[in-house]
């Protein structure tokens, strides 16, 4: 598939390669779009409408993940400080949910509009510290296994959220969207709190004559701190920048890729698990890996001084993260010459017998290929021809093209 314009990069809309669940949401996140349409078919016939706030909607959704009728999130859960931290939620509460989502549930059957008539949950106001439990928070708690439960979870299951494969992936991305939906209803009840004005294009809309005012919807401005906007975007891209205009070009760039053989990630597979069924784990240990990767850089200093650095993690097509890093050295320690460089960087394959470990991981993780005349399917290659430039030619030292990518030393 091409992309839909010029200035995008067409291969974003490659076939991924990885075995994943996902969700399509109509519109955007600039838009304004009307809630999941949840229809309930009830036995005895005819249908309910509800909301993805309700809390009856999770168990009567995923009933294999929640056989027991627990409570999925609704706006009242209050946060609790337990006294012990190790202690665990009882059978009381588990008890009180079952009877949550039962009145839930007859309040559906029972109501005669076959809506939720006004009575749809509503996102609690509150005014200083939250109180309540949100859903991000919510989903959160459960995604962690817990070795230190109760005796009747226990016999349930404590991890049972984490054993269903694809199905667990599935809750994960519906919640994801009940969770986007309640930050994109948030900004559009709040406009009056954002300094809206400041967009005169709107202004200017309104006072031209030549623009039938009745046929013009409300324009919602979403500010900068909604994670993923065109404003958030935007100003990252304008601090990557003001850093680059300060400190002067980066001297290193740095890419980590997550390794699902890393033993800390399968150590915690549960039988029958690969890492695609623990998207939750790969992501949480790529986190540890990539803070210790920037910890031996930034306060280490195992490259030398480090006056600023950027960096962004994305997910590739293999459903793995993917962090590039860039790093600007203080003026003593700026690679200038090629021995300065080849003091840092290798490109060549380490002797087998010397160094066993980094021989594997250079064979097995750093090898780029086949691609070229020897594998035409390879998303690299174009007209038989590897378009990242493999494989290289030797080079007997290191030295800069006119690109300003470094030829090494192989």
């Amino acid at each position: 598939m091409k992309a839909s314009n010029k200035g995008q990069d067409a291969r974003r809309y490659n076939l991924p390669t990885a075995s994943e669940v996902a969700a399509i949401i109509p519109g955007d996140e600039t838009e304004q779009v009307d809630k999941r349409d949840i229809v309930v078919y009830v036995n005895g016939g005819g249908v309910r409408h509800i909301s993805d706030a309700n809390e009856a909607y999770i168990p009567l959704h995923f009933v294999l993940l929640f056989p027991y009728g627990e409570a999925g999130w609704h706006p009242g859960i209050p946060k609790t400080m337990l006294s012990n931290p190790q202690e665990d939620i009882g059978d009381g509460v588990e008890e009180e949910t079952r009877d949550r989502v039962e009145e839930a549930v007859e309040n559906i059957l029972n109501d005669n509009e076959g809506r939720d008539g006004g009575n749809e949950p509503q996102l609690p106001r509150e005014e200083g510290p939250r109180r309540t439990v949100s859903a991000r928070e919510f989903v959160a708690f459960r995604l962690h296994a817990r070795r230190n439960i109760s005796r009747s979870r226990a016999r349930k299951g404590g991890d049972r959220l984490l054993r269903f494969g694809r199905l667990t992936e599935e809750w994960i991305v519906d919640v994801y969207g009940t969770i986007q939906a309640q930050r994109l209803e948030f900004h559009y009840k709040n406009q009056d709190k954002y300094r809206a004005h400041s967009f005169r294009a709107v202004r200017d809309a309104w006072t031209s004559n030549d623009v039938n005012i009745s046929n013009m919807g409300r324009r919602v401005i979403l500010p900068s701190s909604f994670v993923g906007g065109p404003r958030h975007m935007h100003q990252l891209y304008q601090d990557a920048m003001s850093i680059v205009r300060v400190y002067g070009k980066p001297d290193y760039f740095l890419t980590m890729t997550c390794n699902p053989n890393w033993q800390e990630i399968q150590k915690e597979l549960l039988p029958g698990q690969t890492w695609c069924n623990r998207l939750d784990l790969v992501a949480r240990v790529f986190r540890q890996k990539k803070k210790a990767l920037l910890d031996l850089i930034m306060k280490q200093g195992i490259l030398g001084r480090v006056v600023a650095h950027i960096y962004t993690v994305e997910f590739q097509k293999r459903g793995l993260p993917h962090m590039h890093a860039l790093v600007i050295m203080g003026q003593e320690d700026k690679p200038r010459t090629s021995a300065e460089i080849d003091a840092v960087i290798s490109a060549e394959i380490t002797d087998k017998e010397l160094h066993p470990k980094l021989y594997e991981t250079v064979t097995n993780c750093m090898m780029h290929g086949p691609c070229g005349h020897l594998n035409q399917r390879a998303p690299c290659t174009k007209h038989g021809k590897c378009t990242k430039g493999f494989p290289k030619p030797f080079a007997s030292a290191t030295t800069e093209n006119e690109d300003g990518y470094p030829t090494y030393h192989k």
